[in-house]
């Protein structure tokens, strides 16, 4: 088990993130990148390697310094950048002869180009997101090493509630599932999926040093 990098979410699963896949999903602007950060810095600080797939950009080096200003520890972050699903297959690929160095893997995301994709060739795409969770899930075990992936949310339009994109195949293959979700002036980290734990959710704000709770009857003005 590796810390995430807040203290909230390492209460949230009681430790932190397992060796499996963890799952991240929602809308924009939710927190998903940070998370990933977090728990990115966090293992590097702990003298370990990560490997960070950025297929969005949004490891930004300001933020990361922000959040750790130790250059030598962020230097054990190795930062890839596929730039469609098919380098995303490729980088993958790669992964495992990476992993007996590694503390921590985060593909962030692992949904984004898969979308964009998916209206072309539905069923082709879904068997290479079903190869994609298969060996990251293979090297997480071989290994026993994390992975946290991000996903986006849509709204079902039976329900109204948010889903991951990626659907089963995603919510097979994660081992934990989370949900970051804004509602009216407040986000919430919710515990959707764990092997051991029961639904559960935070309030929490993002502030320079990452992801802090909001106590009770607190309401602050920036968000």
């Amino acid at each position: 088990m590796i810390d995430s990098g807040s203290a909230m979410l390492n209460a949230l699963l009681q430790g932190g993130y397992e060796p499996g896949i963890t799952g991240i999903y929602g809308a924009p602007a939710t927190g998903k990148s940070l998370c990933c950060m977090l728990a990115g810095v966090a293992c590097a600080k702990r003298m370990k390697k990560v490997v960070y797939v950025d297929t969005e950009q949004n490891f930004h080096a300001e933020r990361a310094l922000q959040l750790c200003p130790d250059k030598d520890a962020l230097g054990r972050v190795l930062r890839m950048c596929p730039n469609s699903f098919s380098e995303l297959k490729s980088t993958v690929a790669q992964l495992g002869e990476l992993a007996p160095r590694l503390g921590l893997i985060c593909v962030d995301s692992l949904t984004s180009d898969y979308r964009l994709d998916l209206a072309a060739d539905h069923k082709s795409v879904n068997d290479e997101l079903v190869k994609l969770t298969e060996e990251l899930s293979r090297i997480s075990k071989q290994h026993q090493i994390p992975v946290v992936i991000t996903a986006q949310a849509y709204v079902d339009i039976d329900s109204k509630a948010p889903r991951m994109v990626g659907g089963f195949i995603l919510s097979r293959r994660c081992k934990v599932i989370l949900l970051l979700e804004k509602k009216g002036r407040f986000r919430y980290a919710i515990l959707e999926k764990h092997p051991s734990l029961s639904h559960r959710e935070v309030r929490f704000r993002i502030t320079d040093r990452g992801i802090e709770p909001i106590p009770p009857r607190s309401f602050p003005e920036v968000l």
